[in-house]
C-alpha cells in the first residue's frame, strides 16, 4: 500500500512538471503597496512573457519543460524581481513585490532655451505600407519594435516629441503603447533604456497621424539612439490595425522584454522625433 501511494505521489509531481499551467497575481510597489501598472513579467531567453494591465494584474500561461526556469518582473524606476518558476502554484493568485530604486542625485542638465530643432528617425511616412509587429499575429501585447535613430555624435539631443502614423484601426476601444529610447550598444543594438519613468499613452485614431509630447520627460543624450514602441494590448492583429512601414530602415523587434533583439532586414514601423539642439 505505501509502496503504491509514493507512485501515485510520484505521478502526480510528474505530470505537474510537464504540464502547462497559468500563474495568475498583480505586482505592487513594496514602499507603497500600490499597483505598478504595466510591469513585465517573462522568462529570459524565452518568448513566453505578458505585461501586466493599469492595474498591475497579469495573467501568464507557462508551458511544460520550464520548472527549472525563473519568472521575472520588471518596470522603468525599479529592481528587477525573480521567482523559481517550481515554487510557483496556479492555486491561487500571487503578490509581487517590486523595491523602487534608490533616486540618484547627479548633475541636472539645463536644456537650452535658444536652440534648432530637427526630426530624427523616418522623415516621410508612406500612407501604403502597412506593417505590423512580427510575433503571434493575434497577440502582440509586449512585443517591441524599434528602429535606430542617427545623430552627430557629441551633440546633446532633447526630445521634443515622438510621431508614428496609423494607416488602419478599425478597433472600437483606445489602444495602449508604451515608448521606449534606448541607448545604442557597440554591437549596433538597442541596450540600457534611457528613461527613468515609463510613457504609456493611448490612441483612439483610426487613420492619420500620431503625436506624443515628451517634453516633460526631459529625454536627451549624445549618441546614436533607438525609438520603440512596445504594444500593451493583445488580440488584436494586422486584420484590424496597421501602422506606416518602412521598406529601406531596418527593424529591430523582441517578442518580451526578457528576450534579446534581433535584427530584421527588408524594413520595419517608421517613427521619428523631433528633437531640439544648440547649433
Amino acid at each position: 500500500m505505501k509502496t503504491c501511494c509514493r507512485i501515485l505521489l510520484l505521478m502526480c509531481f510528474t505530470l505537474w512538471g510537464h504540464a502547462q499551467m497559468t500563474i495568475r497575481g498583480v505586482v505592487t510597489d513594496k514602499q507603497s503597496t500600490l499597483p505598478v501598472a504595466y510591469a513585465t513579467v517573462g522568462i529570459k531567453d524565452k518568448p513566453i512573457g505578458t505585461v501586466c494591465d493599469e492595474k498591475g494584474v497579469f495573467e501568464l500561461n507557462i508551458p511544460a519543460g520550464t520548472s527549472n526556469d525563473s519568472l521575472k518582473f520588471s518596470a522603468i524606476g525599479y529592481k528587477s524581481s525573480g521567482f523559481a518558476i517550481s515554487h510557483l502554484s496556479p492555486a491561487k493568485p500571487i503578490t509581487i513585490e517590486l523595491k523602487p530604486e534608490a533616486v540618484q542625485l547627479t548633475t541636472v542638465n539645463v536644456k537650452p532655451g535658444k536652440s534648432m530643432q530637427k526630426i530624427l528617425g523616418v522623415q516621410k511616412f508612406n500612407k501604403t505600407n502597412c506593417s505590423a509587429y512580427g510575433g503571434e499575429e493575434t497577440n502582440w501585447k509586449g512585443q517591441e519594435s524599434a528602429i535606430m535613430a542617427h545623430h552627430s555624435k557629441g551633440q546633446t539631443v532633447y526630445m521634443e516629441d515622438f510621431n508614428f502614423y496609423i494607416i488602419k484601426n478599425t478597433l472600437n476601444d483606445s489602444l495602449t503603447f508604451r515608448l521606449n529610447f534606448y541607448k545604442a550598444r557597440e554591437n549596433g543594438m538597442p541596450g540600457d533604456n534611457l528613461m527613468n519613468r515609463s510613457i504609456v499613452f493611448k490612441t483612439a485614431v483610426k487613420e492619420g497621424p500620431v503625436k506624443v509630447n515628451l517634453k516633460d520627460y526631459f529625454i536627451h543624450t549624445d549618441e546614436d539612439f533607438f525609438i520603440s514602441l512596445e504594444c500593451l494590448e493583445d488580440k488584436i492583429n494586422m486584420k484590424s490595425f496597421c501602422f506606416s512601414g518602412e521598406v529601406s530602415e531596418p527593424s529591430y523587434v523582441r517578442v518580451t522584454k526578457f528576450m534579446k533583439w534581433s535584427r530584421i532586414r527588408g524594413g520595419g514601423l517608421a517613427f521619428n522625433v523631433t528633437v531640439s539642439y544648440v547649433k
